[in-house]
């Protein structure tokens, strides 16, 4: 349920305000951005998420970070 309340926000929507009204007339367009979009956000989370476990878990056997 989250994703979809989440997609519905307009943060790539913002981005049709500097004149480009056609992606904003094509619902669906706009909402398979917004949802790709959301998407894209939680993978980098994650993606941010592991990275930083490695990190700390490295650093508990101190071989220090990602370097």
């Amino acid at each position: 349920m989250g994703k979809y309340r989440r997609a519905q926000e307009p943060t790539m929507l913002s981005l049709d305000d500097s004149g480009d009204r056609k992606l904003a007339a094509s619902s669906s367009k706009a909402q398979q951005d917004a949802v790709v979009g959301s998407l894209g956000n939680e993978a980098a989370i994650v993606f941010a998420g592991l990275v930083l476990a490695m990190q700390q878990a490295q650093a508990r056997r101190g071989e220090g970070g990602l370097h």
